[in-house]
């Protein structure tokens, strides 16, 4: 269990049983597949490999709408791709079939500049996907996507921040972003509490650097409490 008031460097801030916010939430199909999940992860020791993924991951589309100096997507540079939504239709069918516990979409890339992002979050919860796990920097997140997201229950929301006043945000990330980021976060957090929902779970990333270093403990004093969880992440 980490130690909520005595951050060093590299860290995860829980204030959030999130696997049993989620084994609540989706029964015990949901603790089935954590189950499956770790033994997954020794599968060379144990041998278990599932008869279908526990997980896929989803780029929408290979772009981003910041620019962050930390950042090793080179495919951002790249020729313009997005996947259509026939495409997500057809990987959601057969994820469907397959029942398919697990979904991450944008951890490469800021999937809500997709323009059917909406309808792609759609497809995959109706395939049964419970652990809908959405990367985002959180500059789209309005009213209204907010509302979209404990509606469709997703699962998780991971919004990557990496600091705690706009000067620091906008070295480490290109932009001067930073208050429309903290105001649709809060936005998030108002529209779980109007809908009385836990979800989506929110999980707040700090990539800890040179530049970012010294607003750890401020970062930390700004939103403990406030989300479920906060990962101070080493870079690499």
């Amino acid at each position: 269990m980490s130690d909520r008031e005595n951050v060093d460097h590299i860290e995860s801030v829980k204030y959030t049983d999130v696997e049993q916010v989620l084994t609540e939430e989706f029964g015990a199909s949901f603790g089935e597949y954590r189950k499956n999940y770790r033994k997954s992860l020794n599968y060379d020791t144990n041998g278990y490999i599932p008869p279908f993924p526990l997980t896929v991951s989803l780029e929408f589309v290979n772009r981003c709408n910041l620019n962050c100096q930390m950042c090793y997507t080179i495919n951002h540079s790249d020729k313009k791709a997005t996947l259509d939504i026939s495409d997500i239709k057809k990987i959601m069918a057969e994820c469907a079939e397959n029942d398919l516990p697990a979904a991450v979409v944008g951890m490469g890339s800021e999937a809500l500049i997709y323009k059917g992002a909406q309808a792609a979050i759609r497809k995959i919860r109706d395939a049964g996907v419970m652990d809908l796990f959405l990367g985002t920097n959180g500059v789209l997140l309005n009213e209204q996507l907010c509302e979209f997201l404990v509606e469709q229950r997703v699962a998780r929301i991971e919004v990557s921040l990496d600091a705690a006043t706009p000067a620091t945000y906008q070295k480490i990330r290109g932009k001067n972003e930073l208050e429309r980021i903290e105001a649709n976060l809060e936005r998030l957090i108002q529209a779980r509490k109007r809908a009385n929902s836990k979800l989506p779970v929110i999980r707040l990333c700090f990539c800890v650097q040179e530049d970012n270093l010294h607003e750890q403990r401020a970062f930390l004093d700004k939103w403990k409490g406030r989300v479920d969880y906060i990962d101070f992440q080493e870079m690499v």
